[in-house]
């Protein structure tokens, strides 16, 4: 996965201020968030209150240098992605800096095409990690949620079946049980009996919707099995063909 500047938070410590309003830009017109500091303090302060995604820092910064600025940062941020920008380069600073473990040593003045590829790459793992890290929690809240549809539609039938078939059994019971009805009563009976027929049918039409939604999880043999097997079921049985006269 390649790295993207768009919405990316950036800080920027550079005591030169033109040097400073001009990378800004360079990396505002990339669609970064930036904020810019001429020295560690201020920039420390924001790190610590709202974080941010990529440091970009001068080694030779008044009062606090840029060295004691990056080990200060990983005090609060171990893996904050660092690119140093220097005009005095040394072994010494390079050895120090990496260990410190920058993401990018240029020198200066830094060609912003350099500080555009230094920056992408910088921010690529970490843009790759919380990536895979949104997909697992997004995996997560899909299974939950198939889990959660399966527990509703498994219990729902069930509790509507079982008043269904106790009303069904009683208005059966009292249209078989008490044949002088008037026929204003055996009419309210039989309208009972074809609504708990009705409710059957629709029963069974959730526990269709059901298995569909678990094919959509991933369980389509079982979706297509049972829907197979109802089909059978409701299919016309097929008459003997009548003999011709």
């Amino acid at each position: 996965m390649a790295g993207t500047l768009r919405n990316t938070s950036i800080i920027i410590v550079e005591d030169d201020c033109d040097l400073l309003d001009g990378t800004r830009k360079l990396f505002e017109l990339q669609g970064a968030r930036v904020q810019a500091f001429e020295s560690a303090g201020p920039a420390l302060d924001s790190l610590n209150k709202h974080g941010a995604d990529l440091l970009i820092v001068d080694l030779g910064l008044p009062n606090i240098d840029g060295l004691t600025l990056i080990s200060r940062v990983r005090d609060l941020d171990s893996t904050l992605p660092v690119i140093v920008i220097t005009a005095w380069q040394t072994a010494q600073s390079a050895v120090s800096a990496a260990q410190l473990g920058i993401s990018g040593y240029i020198r200066k003045p830094a060609p912003p095409k350099l500080l555009i590829q230094q920056a992408l790459r910088a921010v690529a793992p970490r843009q790759l990690e919380q990536e895979l890290n949104r997909q697992a929690m997004q995996r997560a809240i899909d299974d939950a949620h198939s889990d959660a549809v399966k527990k509703i539609a498994e219990s729902i039938p069930h509790e509507l079946l079982q008043p269904l078939t106790l009303i069904q059994g009683y208005a059966s019971l009292i249209r078989d049980e008490a044949p002088t009805l008037s026929p204003e009563v055996a009419k309210y009976i039989e309208q009972i009996i074809h609504g708990c027929n009705r409710l059957q049918e629709l029963i069974l039409a959730f526990q269709q919707a059901q298995l569909y939604t678990t094919r959509q999880f991933g369980g389509h043999e079982v979706f297509d099995a049972v829907a197979s097997s109802q089909g059978k079921q409701q299919a016309p049985a097929e008459h003997p063909a009548k003999p011709d006269a």
